[in-house]
């Protein structure tokens, strides 16, 4: 039986609900009138404007959209019964344990310690499905009971630091004596706002003290009533699995609700939402979401943007132009600011929903059973769904040393670029364990900082060593462009201008005095290309999302970073921009990174002048074929032989891979 020990307040902290200056922020007046904690908002004609309805019902047919409110992955109501179904076959506590497991990114998060709890029962694998039921049944009834008893207990300590006069404190005890195991929800919040209203708290003061209290006691009763609330008809050995399953995934199926529910907004085009059935039940008279105070809500309004932007792209959803900017808009006013969306965000929204319709087109880079190599540095690509997964794992990371287990965990995934990276993060983990979030980042800044220092340094002086060419075999003018640009990149990195980790930095103080165009010089495209690696990968140590006012961990924000620069991505061959097509015959999968630095260059210059790009692309067509031939994806059958022609005729037959590949 596991007993959780729970505690709510900590009156000697600076961060708890009470701290040295709280007496005077309390209003504890007792002639003025309880606080009302509703608060009126208005969207003239932003909803209105939205001519353009999100297509939401759509996306109740897809599984893995994140909720708004709470970041559960969100099940589509076909999925559900699929699990359920699932279900009904089992017939030991272990298979159920193992469907739980293979599920859980489905349960609701403060949910999941039922596996945990399952898995430390004794002698699991000796009991059958109704045994296993009346343990569980137990131990959430004696968790609910130990968090409802620490609750009581920490409000009533509570009232006594308080220093109320007695017949106020003996009124609050009271109030906080209602409070029982067998009670619901509702009950319970009921009681809490009673005891608020009594002591005619500070607004603030007031949200917290719902924050410590109700949050565990969601938890302790969605746990308990997962055992508790079954039927009669549904108490027998072949009934049990499924009717907890029930129980626990019906938490996290879809459903649309308004954003928010005023009458003089409902039916408003664009006024939608989709949520779980969890955050359904408990979302506040006047909008969907249930906390506006609680610190992820931008991160999970974010994934939930993404996610809708990222179906629009792949015509998984209709498109609806005004949706993501209404919802942005819109979270602004039911906030009252404390979550913004810039204009970059927004655009960012925009340009995700393009990047998908490409990524659409070029399937490989999607899947996550085969690993597609880089065509540029061999790196194994994060393909967006492994992304997706290694990204819910990321969320649930505590500290340094548990995002240090991750990166291990997925080093095939961090690619070349970010290795060294990647590499200072785990060794200063290793050296520093002790390190707060502060000191860890410092000293790990302070490595980067010296590691790219030295990374131009050392390009330096190969570029250096490469003038006895241009002094005899070059003409004056290149001569001239070798030597000016040799002068500023030195003041460059002697000025360290390449930390501000924008690459218009290095454009405008080492290229745009010389004149590239009518004396171009290779060695400076050469260097050039290890600048923009060295100032892209660079910013992995940024801790700050700029395009962003969200307060995320910069750990992790660090640790996304180490991840995204292999993001798989889709790039043409031939830019667009130059004629270029849409179609898969165009598109080849590059790292983020390489992309980057690739950006426009034609063909024949990038493979050129870079000896391993030929082999690299050799290599992704070869798996990417295989897998076309294994009837693992569509639509490439010719895929491979159409980009090995069109290579060997962008290079002018320098690169020659067709033999591999002809049919």
């Amino acid at each position: 039986m596991i007993i959780p020990s729970v505690k709510l307040f900590n009156f000697k902290n600076n961060n708890s609900i009470l701290n040295s200056s709280a007496v005077n922020n309390f209003a504890c007046t007792y002639n003025t009138s309880p606080i009302n904690d509703k608060f009126e908002i208005s969207f003239n004609g932003l909803f209105e404007t939205s001519t353009e309805p999100a297509r939401l019902e759509q996306a109740r047919n897809i599984t893995g959209i994140h909720c708004p409110a709470c970041g559960v992955k969100m099940l589509s109501p076909d999925e559900y019964e699929k699990i359920i179904k699932e279900a009904g076959n089992i017939k030991k506590p272990e298979e159920f344990v193992i469907l739980l497991k293979e599920n859980q990114k489905y349960i609701p998060k403060h949910m999941r310690r039922i596996i945990s709890d399952a898995e430390g029962i004794e002698n699991l694998s000796d009991m059958n499905m109704m045994q296993f039921y009346s343990e569980m049944k137990k131990n959430s009834y004696m968790a609910k009971k130990a968090i409802v008893h620490n609750i009581r207990d920490e409000l009533n300590e509570y009232t006594k630091w308080l220093n109320l006069p007695e017949n106020y404190s003996q009124s609050a005890n009271e109030i906080v004596a209602k409070i029982h195991t067998k009670q619901d929800y509702n009950v319970y919040k009921n009681i809490i706002n009673e005891y608020i209203d009594f002591l005619h708290l500070h607004p603030d003061k007031a949200n917290q003290i719902r924050m410590k209290t109700l949050k565990p006691i969601v938890t302790a009763n969605d746990y308990n009533r997962s055992f508790y609330a079954i039927d009669e008809s549904d108490k027998n050995e072949d009934k049990i699995a499924s009717a907890i399953v029930k129980n626990i995934f019906s938490k996290s199926v879809n459903t649309v609700v308004p954003i928010d529910k005023y009458p003089q907004h409902e039916g408003l085009p664009n006024n939608k939402v989709l949520v779980c059935e969890n955050c359904k039940a408990i979302q506040s008279k006047s909008t969907f979401m249930h906390d506006i105070n609680n610190p992820k809500n931008k991160t999970y309004i974010d994934t939930y943007l993404a996610d809708i932007t990222y179906l629009i792209g792949h015509n998984k959803i209709e498109d609806s132009k005004d949706y993501i900017k209404a919802f942005c808009l819109n979270m602004t006013k039911i906030t009252k600011g404390k979550i913004n969306f810039t204009e970059e965000e927004i655009k960012s929204f925009r340009n995700l929903q393009h990047s998908a319709s490409r990524h659409e087109i070029f399937y490989p880079i999607q899947q996550s059973k085969v690993d597609i190599p880089c065509a540029e540095c061999g790196s194994t690509m994060l393909t967006h769904d492994m992304r997706k997964h290694i990204e819910d794992e990321m969320r649930d990371c505590k500290s340094i040393q548990d995002f240090a287990q991750l990166l291990k965990k997925y080093d095939k995934y961090v690619g070349a670029n970010a290795k060294p990276y990647a590499n200072m993060f785990i060794s200063t983990a290793k050296d520093y364990p002790n390190a707060t979030d502060e000191e860890f980042l410092r000293i790990f800044k302070k490595k980067a900082d010296n590691f790219t220092e030295k990374r131009l340094k050392f390009e330096l002086k190969r570029y250096n060593e490469q003038r006895n060419y241009y002094l005899y075999e070059g003409s004056p003018e290149q001569l001239k462009n070798y030597d000016l640009f040799g002068m500023h990149i030195r003041k460059y990195i002697h000025s360290k201008a390449y930390l501000d980790d924008e690459l218009i930095t290095y454009y405008n103080m080492c290229l745009n005095p010389l004149d590239i165009e009518k004396a171009p010089v290779k060695a400076i495209y050469a260097f050039t290309t290890q600048v923009k690696r060295a100032i892209i990968t660079h910013r992995i140590t940024t801790s700050e999302n700029k395009l962003s006012n969200r307060k995320e961990n910069p750990i992790y924000t660090v640790v996304f970073n180490i991840f995204k620069t292999n993001i798989a991505t889709a790039d043409h061959l031939l830019a667009t921009s130059k004629g270029g097509s849409e179609s898969t015959d165009n598109l080849i999968g590059l790292c983020k990174t390489c992309n980057k630095i690739k950006s426009q260059k034609d063909v024949k210059t990038w493979i050129i002048d870079n000896k391993r790009v030929a082999k690299n692309i050799e290599k992704q067509l070869k798996v990417i074929d295989k897998m076309a031939k294994n009837k693992q994806i569509e639509g490439f059958d010719d895929w491979a032989e159409k980009i090995s022609q069109k290579i060997y005729i962008m290079t002018e037959g320098k690169i020659d891979i067709r033999k591999e590949f002809e049919t």
